[in-house]
């Protein structure tokens, strides 16, 4: 005969890893549709055939550009890496963090290299149910632009959630335009 704490333990297991995977699907916030351009006669008419216009960052729409995340057990990282591919207006970021008891926010820096390019303030936001010190780590008012390149976003104690299933960058959803 097995042993029962066995199969308590392997139950428990199982539980703690499905309601990682239901709380990271839970928290996922929806992107609203890529805006399309459209042309009247009147504008068809007064444009150039090989002049194109780029739309300036407040007439753009908002689009998540990186989403890192994944249901594996995390370890601990003082840094998320995300890279643009090419130069962006950053509307948003945030994080899966572990807080502490009393804590709401923690500072932390934008840094390109050793550069440091922005800073702010990261807010407790929506927050796993069984395990409550694992929330989202938010900056909704981000507002940069930024240039093609990597960036680190760096927090003061190593509470961002990474893992191998990451490549050990830290889970990160960065929005923009």
């Amino acid at each position: 005969m097995k042993n029962p704490c066995c199969y308590i333990l392997g139950t428990a297991l199982v539980v703690i890893i499905g309601l990682q995977i239901y709380t990271i699907n839970r928290i996922q916030l929806e992107v609203p549709a890529q805006s399309t351009l459209h042309v009247t006669k009147e504008s068809a008419q007064t444009s150039s055939p090989t002049t194109a216009t780029t739309p300036s960052p407040s007439e753009q729409t908002e689009q998540l550009l990186i989403k890192r995340e994944n249901p594996a057990a995390c370890s601990l990282s003082d840094n998320a890496e995300f890279a643009l591919d090419k130069d962006r207006f950053i509307t948003r970021i945030r994080t899966w963090y572990s807080w502490g008891q009393s804590e709401q926010d923690t500072p932390y820096t934008v840094l390109r290299g050793k550069e440091e390019i922005a800073a702010g303030t990261l807010t407790r936001k929506d927050c796993d149910p069984y395990q409550h010190q694992w929330c989202v780590a938010a900056d909704y008012e981000f507002n940069k632009p930024l240039t093609a390149g990597t960036y680190f976003l760096k927090v003061p104690r190593s509470q961002i959630c990474q893992n191998t299933a990451s490549e050990g960058k830290g889970m990160i959803y960065v929005w923009g335009k």
